[in-house]
């Protein structure tokens, strides 16, 4: 049986075709991961610095002959909840990290953020300053329009997904 022409032309058609689609996955997902990659970048730096923001002893424990350390146990007893929320944060963040398209790891970070957001919220003003707030809700800010652009790259990438033929080549 031999082709004729047309069943070429078609058949290369075809193939231009699956490739094309493939080739679209490919960028989409990439697009996923760069944007991924500005948020990972923003929220890494809300988590330094909001470990930066512990009282020392939190940051490095004391060691067993302290004298000091039951002194400030009182005081850093408020902090104790902003410092396993934001290690809760960063532990969700690496999690998230190895799935960038992936809906669980990502809904359990953003709860990660509102735990500490409201550990944040329950420290007393005594212990946080204007300043100390106010940086607080910029770099909080400054995560929004980041996660707003990942999102529409996660649209983007889920509607290729389900167009012909890439609809074939994701599953």
């Amino acid at each position: 049986m031999s082709w004729t022409w047309t069943q070429w032309i078609v058949a290369a058609l075809a193939i231009f075709w699956v490739v094309g689609a493939y080739n679209r996955l490919v960028r989409t997902r990439a697009r996923v991961t760069a944007a991924f990659a500005a948020l990972d970048a923003q929220w890494m730096r809300f988590v330094v610095w909001l470990q930066g923001q512990l009282p020392g002893p939190l940051r490095d424990p004391p060691m067993p002959d302290d004298t000091h350390a039951e002194a400030d146990a009182g005081r850093l007893q408020r902090w104790i909840g902003l410092s396993l929320a934001a290690a809760e944060l960063a532990e969700r963040l690496a999690a998230a990290r190895a799935r960038s398209l992936g809906g669980d790891s990502l809904v359990e970070l953003v709860a990660a953020q509102q735990r500490v957001l409201a550990e944040w919220s329950a420290l007393p003003r005594s212990l946080v300053s204007a300043e100390r707030h106010s940086q607080f809700l910029y770099l909080l800010g400054q995560l929004e329009p980041l996660r707003g652009a990942y999102n529409e790259a996660v649209q983007a990438h889920n509607q290729a997904i389900h167009q012909f033929p890439a609809l074939l080549l994701a599953r």
